[in-house]
């Protein structure tokens, strides 16, 4: 298991595939010992190789979990003061949230609301796309997809017609920001931007969410503004912290830049 990890730890360190004979010298394995282990580690899934004796690199399933999670710390590091400033500002709950295998909605960090009446914790539960304000931001930019079937139905205002929701989908295109008003829960509301890395690729969404005591529509709006600058701030600081990111196993579906088509 040692000598296996060893090898590991050289193919993930080079950019560039590595010849067997390569890796035999720099982990000081014999190069048959090294031929064996690395049929193992492949079998598992770990490395990969075009031909049975060809250069080793690193498998881009692993690339692309290893980029995803990497890239997620990068954004919650970059939003974490930038989110405790929208909760002082706005005065009700933060969410951050990205889209879970195209289907899903995922909320990964949070900033409570100070008052008595309040949202719930949503870090770490999984939410429909089509009745949540971050889900629909992510519809609307191409980077997530409905589910085949049937749009569940939480309250009587969810939008579980398909064509009614394109066209929702259309206005939050044009006016930057997606609102969810009793959609999921009667008396809960919310308005969420979304968030893009340097390439302008929406990433994640920023969302305020609060009772409709205190969100009516005027206030929504108000929150978006908020919001759009916040939106900016977070850009800002995720390009610095993450310049380059990665696309392995990410490429980005077509609209999904800001301004692109709906």
């Amino acid at each position: 298991m040692e000598r296996a990890c060893r090898l590991l730890i050289e193919v993930i360190r080079e950019a560039e595939p590595l010849s067997v004979g390569e890796l035999s010298r720099r982990t000081g394995l014999h190069q048959s010992t090294t031929s064996r282990l690395l049929v193992s580690l492949q079998r598992h899934g770990l490395v990969e190789r075009d031909t049975a004796r060809g250069p080793v690199r690193i498998a881009s399933v692993l690339v692309g979990e290893l980029t995803s999670r990497s890239f997620r710390q990068a954004l919650l590091d970059a939003a974490r003061p930038i989110l405790d400033s929208l909760g002082r500002t706005t005065g009700e709950t933060i969410n951050l949230s990205v889209p879970v295998a195209g289907q899903l909605v995922d909320n990964i960090a949070q900033v409570d609301a100070p008052h008595f009446l309040t949202t719930t914790n949503w870090v770490g539960r999984l939410i429909p796309l089509h009745c949540s304000s971050p889900g629909k931001v992510f519809l609307a930019y191409g980077v997530a997809e409905l589910p085949s079937g049937t749009l569940a139905r939480f309250t009587p205002q969810t939008i579980t017609d398909r064509r009614a929701l394109a066209a929702e989908l259309k206005i939050v295109r044009r006016r930057g920001f997606a609102t969810l008003i009793d959609e999921l829960e009667p008396g809960l509301r919310a308005v969420a931007v979304p968030v893009v890395d340097g390439q302008g690729e929406v990433v994640a969404a920023v969302a305020v969410s609060g009772p409709s005591v205190r969100l009516p529509k005027r206030r929504l709006a108000e929150c978006a503004e908020f919001l759009s600058e916040a939106s900016v701030a977070l850009t800002a600081r995720l390009t610095s912290a993450w310049p380059q990111r990665a696309n392995a196993g990410q490429s980005a579906r077509r609209g999904s830049r800001l301004g692109g088509p709906c």
